[in-house]
């Protein structure tokens, strides 16, 4: 008896060994196999067959990108198994062809215009900026002036999506904390340079030419650097501080602890400094006004200032806000970059569109919601709604192409109004999220008959108008000759529609009785509504 005992619990050790090792074994062959998959799209083509860098780990050291080993895109086992991509993926690439890179600088340039723009009508707006945007009345002073007094910023990345049909889509824009710099400046170049490929990178440069501009135009000698305890941000703060220290040599930079904020403002306020100091934070501005520093904000002494003391400027939270894709789309609703956008769930006769939901001060993915993730469409907005018990916005799915078997999404950095660097992420999902993963890419072209990129960019006059007061006279560079890059001003070529506030309003509504309607309910992962009586 007790040897038949033996021998079901041996046999039973064995098979769970077994199914273990088939559970780490099955997201290793999944890897492999979809790696060698053939990317069939000609436009944005992923090839796998690159050899990983020479001497990778001290040229990553040298530039601080001390994070491009972590974990990036996640394979599952079955029940605990997985395996994963770094980071940065080491020996694959995209190839673009040129025709999708010309769109992409241009479509960034028309956003980067038409967020100004729409920044522009908002800042005036209260109804705009308190219920689209949800700000706090009381911060309202301190962002409207940033504005008024036409404080620069300095870094943006606008986020789009390629659809089956070849369309670039614009997703967002993060204009405040955007991350992805030495992943997408020094990194990318690195890699480019060693397989001879053609890439568009400016960032390097333009970071160190923007910077300078905010504190000749502000008069600045001293630059705080203020990071948090993340890697990517002590990372990206310490490359920030050796790509510029060498640059601004008038210039003293303090490197401190995002914590240290309060006693550094109250410290610089009372000795009347914020005319000569600035500070660069790599920490969301809605997380400041959310918390103790949010006492500064609404205090006069700090907003009045004539002279800008943070980079970014208040008013980028209103372009890095989730409400801008609304704001846009409502103003805007013929441009073709733009997909439906909406503080209410988006309905096509009593049911929905393909959507996500996402909320206003979301970030790395967090906080979206499929709406196909649901059989019935209520069931979506319920869970919209009672999950976060705030008001959302809704934007519609843009269906893409997989690149073996991973999405993807391009982005281009814009610093101080220039495109000027590209960087590609990709992720098993359709939203990239906080465990996707960097893969460099380099543009296609033919050496012997090559003839140089040109880039039309074209501003209309109004848009002009507002650019030259943030930045003055620009010009756009490329840092090759293989790429020209110039800007055309014409006349007002995409009309607000004139009805677009009453829209919002309507909206606004609707959705803040979706909001009190669920806000004594709770829906379980299965979709089961119960009473909250809590």
């Amino acid at each position: 008896m007790y040897s038949q005992y033996k021998k079901h619990i041996a046999a039973a050790a064995i098979t769970t060994i077994g199914l273990v090792a088939f559970d780490f074994a099955v997201p290793q062959i999944n890897k492999k196999i979809i790696n060698y998959q053939k990317d069939i799209n000609q436009d944005v083509h992923r090839r796998s067959d690159f050899q990983p860098l020479k001497d990778l780990k001290q040229k990553f050291k040298d530039i601080f990108f001390d994070f491009y080993n972590i974990q990036g895109i996640q394979y599952k086992g079955y029940f605990l198994g997985y395996a994963s991509d770094n980071y940065w993926i080491d020996g694959a690439g995209y190839q673009i062809s040129e025709k999708i890179f010309k769109n992409l600088i241009k479509a960034t340039h028309e956003l980067h215009n038409l967020c100004l723009e729409a920044t522009n009508i908002a800042i005036k707006d209260d109804y705009l900026l308190t219920k689209v945007f949800d700000i706090p009345e009381d911060m309202i002073p301190l962002i409207r002036n940033s504005w008024e007094n036409k404080q620069i910023d300095l870094l943006s990345r606008y986020d789009f999506i390629l659809d089956k049909k070849g369309q670039l889509y614009f997703l967002e824009v993060n204009g405040d904390t955007p991350s992805c710099i030495i992943e997408a400046g020094p990194a990318q170049k690195i890699w480019a340079e060693q397989f001879q490929l053609f890439q568009f990178n400016n960032i390097d440069t333009e970071i160190k030419q923007g910077l300078q501009k905010i504190m000749e135009k502000n008069g600045k000698s001293q630059l705080y650097i203020l990071d948090n305890q993340s890697l990517e941000d002590q990372s990206t703060f310490n490359y920030l501080n050796y790509l510029i220290n060498p640059f601004l040599t008038n210039v003293t930079i303090k490197k401190d602890n995002i914590s240290k904020i309060d006693q550094i403002i109250e410290n610089e306020l009372n000795l009347d400094n914020f005319k000569s100091s600035i500070i660069l934070k790599q920490y969301p501005f809605e997380w400041l006004a959310s918390q103790s520093t949010h006492k500064f904000f609404v205090n006069p002494q700090f907003y009045n200032n004539n002279s800008q003391i943070m980079i970014e400027p208040p008013w980028k939270i209103i372009m890095s806000n989730k409400a801008m894709s609304v704001l846009l789309y409502s103003m805007f609703p013929q441009n073709p970059h733009l997909a439906k956008a909406s503080l209410e769930p988006i309905r096509h006769g009593c049911m929905g569109i393909p959507q996500v939901s996402k909320q206003k001060n979301g970030r790395e993915g967090h906080s979206i919601i499929f709406s196909k993730s649901f059989d019935d469409f209520g069931i979506f907005i319920q869970n919209t709604y009672q999950k976060y018990l705030q008001k959302p916005i809704f934007q519609e799915f843009v269906d893409s192409y997989q690149h073996q078997r991973r999405y993807i999404t391009l982005s281009c950095w814009v610093i101080q109004g220039k495109p000027c660097g590209i960087v590609i992420r990709e992720d098993l999902n359709p939203i990239i999220g906080a465990g996707s993963s960097v893969v460099p890419y380099y543009i296609k072209k033919d050496v012997e008959n090559y003839q140089p990129i040109q880039i039309d960019l074209i501003t209309d006059n109004e848009q002009s108008n507002i650019r030259q007061q943030i930045y003055g006279k620009e010009v756009f560079n490329s840092n090759t000759n293989l790429i020209r890059i110039q800007e055309k001003i014409t006349k007002k070529t995409q009309f607000i529609d004139p009805y677009f506030k009453q829209n919002l309003i309507i909206q606004s509504k609707r959705t803040q009785q979706l909001l009190e309607k669920n806000q004594d309910q709770q829906v379980d992962y299965l979709g089961i509504s119960h009473h909250y009586t809590g």
